[in-house]
């Protein structure tokens, strides 16, 4: 997160590999902690499997609504507003934050 923080994506307006690259540190995160293969899979397959892992709880639906619609950011040059890209991020990193924080109060018990 620290290093997409730091890119000119948003600046460039190169939204697509801000896209691009956010959802990968979210499906490889998945995948390292639930060795489950997220990386390669349309959107509405990990999503689908998702809703299998012990984190589907987790999961709210803005990253649900954040997901798709960077599909049509990537695929289809749909163009949200600017804030959208700023809370997508924000989001996952909530997401991890509240995932390693869940996580390590189960390790500590």
């Amino acid at each position: 997160m620290n290093w997409l923080s730091k890119q000119n994506f948003l600046e460039q307006k190169d939204f697509v590999n801000y896209h691009y690259e956010l959802g990968v540190i979210f499906r490889a995160f998945l995948e390292k902690q639930y060795e489950v293969n997220l990386l390669d899979l349309p959107t509405a397959e990990v999503l689908e499997k998702i809703q299998h892992l012990p984190i589907a709880s987790l999961l709210s639906e803005k990253m649900i609504t954040w997901m798709k619609t960077a599909d049509l950011v990537k695929f289809a040059k749909y163009e949200p507003t600017y804030s959208f890209h700023e809370e997508a991020f924000q989001e996952v990193k909530q997401f991890l934050t509240q995932f390693l924080s869940e996580e390590s109060s189960i390790t500590s018990e």
